[in-house]
């Protein structure tokens, strides 16, 4: 990517736990393992207040977010990406569950829930499945899987059970893209919610194996472990060598 391009799409996991910087003897070729300066709890709440701050300040009308600015044209990408949308919102979302009772929860929940009304019309239903497609010509699992995510933070910041069908249909929709070794395909069709088999992702996976484990979590008499275990399962015994990654294991999300 161009460096002159800023990506406005960022996640809690990047935010919260900070960059630790080590120094290592540059003459030395085998550097003894050292200890990273950590930031401090203040410091990493105060990223996390400056990142809310910036999604704020980039979220639209509509519920999205700025994707990416040009610095040297002085102009905002019409590009969007709708699986970091729904990760972006789950991240507020999770700030909102950590930070209940203090100005920093309210303030990311709001920008959330701004956010989940584009999640909102960009869903679709077929049978008793529910994905969230927005501008895409596929339904994506990964947009999905951290539509639910965001979703089982939201209820955990405030109780609120009111989605609780809209994640179990939700959850069926992943459910439907699973494969018997574990495996998911990672898209299906728009106007049917069907699997578009031959189709993996390196990345939705993990990110539906995250969204199940929720679930499961939160239902646990709903059966969701089962499908949490078998697509963990397969992540750590068969993705790797099934996505030909070259330098296993994969960084999953």
């Amino acid at each position: 990517m161009n460096r002159r391009r800023v990506q406005t799409i960022a996640t809690l996991g990047v935010i919260s736990f900070g960059v630790a910087a080590c120094a290592l003897p540059a003459d030395d070729p085998d550097p003894p393992l050292l200890a990273c300066n950590r930031p401090s709890v203040d410091e990493l709440e105060s990223t996390i207040d400056d990142a809310t701050a910036w999604l704020g300040r980039s979220q639209q009308p509509d519920g999205t977010y700025w994707y990416e600015y040009d610095r040297a044209a002085d102009e905002f990408s019409d590009d969007y990406n709708d699986v970091r949308h729904a990760g972006t919102t789950m991240s507020l979302y999770q700030v909102a569950a950590a930070y209940p009772d203090d100005d920093r929860g309210p303030e990311a929940l709001r920008l959330a829930d701004e956010a989940l009304g584009y999640i909102a019309l960009g869903s679709y239903e077929a049978d008793d499945r529910v994905a969230f497609v927005g501008q895409s010509s596929r339904a994506d699992l990964g947009s999905t899987a951290l539509a639910v995510a965001g979703l089982v933070h939201r209820r955990l910041a405030t109780g609120d059970e009111r989605f609780d069908d809209v994640l179990a249909s939700m959850g069926r929709f992943m459910q439907s893209l699973m494969r018997d070794d574990g495996g998911m395909w990672g898209w299906a069709s728009r106007a049917t919610l069907e699997p578009i088999e031959g189709q993996t992702s390196t990345f939705y996976t993990g990110e539906a194996f995250w969204a199940f484990g929720l679930l499961a979590n939160q239902f646990p008499d709903d059966g969701w472990d089962d499908s949490a275990r078998a697509v963990g399962t397969y992540i750590a015994t068969e993705r790797d060598r099934e996505e030909e990654i070259e330098n296993p294991p994969l960084a999953d999300q």
